[in-house]
C-alpha cells in the first residue's frame, strides 16, 4: 500500500513551483501570477490525495481482474448525493482557476478544463491497467461528473469575471504600474470579459 506521504507531495511540490518560477520570470509575470500559482499547487496535491491515494495492490494476474475494476454503468441512482456533490466539487475549481494561471480565453478555458477532468479518471485506469490496483475503479459516471464540475467551474467564471469587470470597470480604465493582487485579479476578469486571453498584458 501508498499513502500520499512526503515522498510523492515533495516532488510534486518542487517540480510545480520551480516550474511557476521559470514560467513567471521568462513571462515576467506579477505578484498574483506566483500566489495563484502556490493557490494551484495545494489544489493540485489534494486532487492527486483524493483522487488516486491510497494505493492498495493484489497481486493477482491482470486479465482476471481489471474487469472488477472498469465500470460502465451510466445509472447514476447507483451513487448517493455526497458522492455525486463530492466528485463535482473536486474538479470545479479547475474551470475557474485556470484564467489565473494559464493565458487562456472563453473557449480554450472550457477545452483545457475539460481534458483536465477528464484526464483524471484516465490516470485511474492507466494504474488499474499497469500496476493493477483494487481500491480506484474506472467509471464512466465519474467522469462524467468531473467534467460537469469542470464546465460548472468555467461557468462560475465566466459569471464572476463579467460581474467583476463591471462593479470595478472604473478601477480597470486606471493606469496602474504596480499590479497587486487584487489588480490582478480585476485585469484577468477584464480581459476575460472582452474575449481577451486572461493574462494578456500582465507583466511585472
Amino acid at each position: 500500500m501508498f499513502t500520499y506521504g512526503y515522498l510523492f507531495y515533495i516532488p510534486i511540490t518542487v517540480v510545480f513551483m520551480l516550474s511557476t518560477i521559470i514560467l513567471g520570470v521568462i513571462r515576467k509575470r506579477p505578484f498574483g501570477f506566483y500566489l495563484c500559482g502556490c493557490i494551484i499547487c495545494v489544489y493540485l496535491n489534494l486532487v492527486i490525495k483524493e483522487a488516486i491515494f491510497p494505493i492498495y495492490f493484489d497481486g493477482r494476474d491482470l486479465f482476471i481482474t481489471v474487469r472488477h475494476y472498469v465500470s460502465f454503468d451510466l445509472s447514476f441512482l447507483t451513487l448517493d448525493k455526497l458522492q455525486i456533490v463530492g466528485n463535482i466539487l473536486l474538479t470545479l475549481p479547475i474551470g475557474f482557476c485556470i484564467p489565473f494561471y494559464i493565458n487562456v480565453d472563453r473557449r480554450k478555458n472550457y477545452i483545457i478544463s475539460g481534458i483536465i477532468s477528464l484526464s483524471i479518471e484516465f490516470v485511474q485506469l492507466i494504474l488499474i491497467i499497469t500496476v493493477h490496483t483494487i481500491d480506484i475503479k474506472f467509471d464512466v459516471k465519474d467522469l462524467i461528473l468531473n467534467l460537469s464540475g469542470a464546465l460548472l467551474g468555467c461557468l462560475i467564471f465566466d459569471l464572476f469575471s463579467l460581474i467583476t469587470s463591471k462593479i470595478f470597470h472604473e478601477f480597470i480604465e486606471k493606469d496602474n504600474d504596480y499590479i497587486d493582487i487584487f489588480s490582478y485579479i480585476l485585469i484577468i476578469c477584464d480581459n476575460y470579459t472582452k474575449g481577451k486571453k486572461s493574462i494578456d498584458n500582465l507583466q511585472s
